[in-house]
């Protein structure tokens, strides 16, 4: 299956008719959810969010290994980016706002209007927040401001999964799915790098080049 495959909408004639979904306890109140400020408000959030692991750099430990350090980092995103478009993809979950008899109509019958589940800004924010608390600890094992460092980015991450449920761009279970999504991957592969180097893989990444070595 692709990465991305258009997803077609619902016909603008059909939204007046559709028959309530079968939806879990927890997903039922977000229906009445639409606010577009606070889905713009989750953008910047992200955006913060997803630059935070380059504030990193600053440190000497980052800085003694940054290639690998952004070579990881980038990984993680696209890892996270093009499953969540896959998943979104196969699914065709329309997001609440469909329901919304309050929501204007190009918006019920928009491209991503089906893309609900899951939610890739929340499988982003968790992957990025997953990524620097990980990356922190091993390189700050001892620091007592580390759990300051994993409280305060997914405390951020969380809010972006917040505001995307009261935005009505996604259901809880939405929100749900991307932030194990996310946490998984972003703990994931600093841990796969940590694997290797133990075994004896080493690779060291730059701007403009790529070297994979293993010791025997």
């Amino acid at each position: 299956m692709p990465a991305y495959q258009e997803v077609q909408p619902y016909e603008w004639y059909q939204v007046f008719d559709l028959p309530a979904p079968e939806l879990y306890t927890i997903d039922r109140g977000a229906i009445e959810n639409w606010n577009p400020e606070i889905a713009k408000n989750s953008d910047y959030v992200l955006g913060g969010l997803m630059l935070l692991p380059f504030a990193s750099l600053a440190s000497q430990e980052v800085q003694e290994q940054a290639g690998t350090y952004l070579f990881m980092y980038g990984e993680v995103l696209v890892s996270t980016g093009l499953i969540t478009a896959a998943i979104k993809g196969w699914t065709e979950r329309a997001r609440p706002y469909v329901y919304n008899n309050t929501v204007p109509l190009e918006e019920r019958i928009s491209q991503s209007s089906m893309r609900s589940f899951v939610s890739g800004h929340t499988a982003l924010a968790f992957g990025a927040a997953s990524f620097m608390s990980t990356t922190y600890m091993d390189l700050h094992p001892d620091d007592p401001f580390r759990w300051v460092v994993l409280a305060g980015t997914f405390g951020a991450a969380g809010l972006v999964g917040y505001m995307r449920v009261e935005s009505g761009q996604h259901f809880p279970t939405d929100v749900i799915a991307g932030a194990a999504i996310g946490t998984a991957i972003g703990w994931a592969i600093p841990a796969l790098h940590r694997e290797a180097r133990y075994r004896g893989i080493r690779w060291n990444a730059g701007w403009n080049q790529f070297r994979l070595v293993w010791d025997f």
